[in-house]
């Protein structure tokens, strides 16, 4: 737990930095530079709405792997699971740009839903 709680803290300050650095690029001409920080706060609000999103969903893994008994299969489904969410938390961390932000949110909504699985009846079942 202690471990999940590190991931989610690391990634919170690397995205939180992230931003930062991105509008501190110079070498971009003036009017992209115009355009890019427009779409900033949008994109930043949409980067931390996605890692909000990305930390309830580590929430619900938790206390999944707390409460339920599951089986081998289950388990070697839930270490898949979790480690595709890793991989779109390693991608939010080096999108320093924010360009693929809006990507980024369709897939933890799918991963979200996929998640789902494990919390209904249905899982009790297998």
């Amino acid at each position: 737990m202690k471990l999940l709680q590190m991931i989610i803290v690391i990634t919170a300050l690397v995205l939180f930095v992230s931003p930062a650095s991105a509008q501190s690029g110079t070498s971009s001409p003036q009017a992209s530079k115009m355009k890019h920080h427009e779409n900033m706060p949008m994109k930043s609000s949409m980067m931390h709405h996605n890692m909000s999103s990305m930390g309830q969903l580590m929430q619900k893994m938790a206390n999944t792997l707390k409460t339920k008994n599951m089986t081998a299969e289950q388990l070697k489904e839930c270490a898949i699971h979790m480690e595709h969410l890793s991989k779109v938390m390693m991608e939010c961390a080096h999108d320093q740009k924010l360009e693929n932000v809006e990507t980024q949110k369709k897939t933890i909504d799918k991963l979200t839903k996929e998640w789902d699985y494990f919390e209904s009846e249905e899982f009790e079942s297998h």
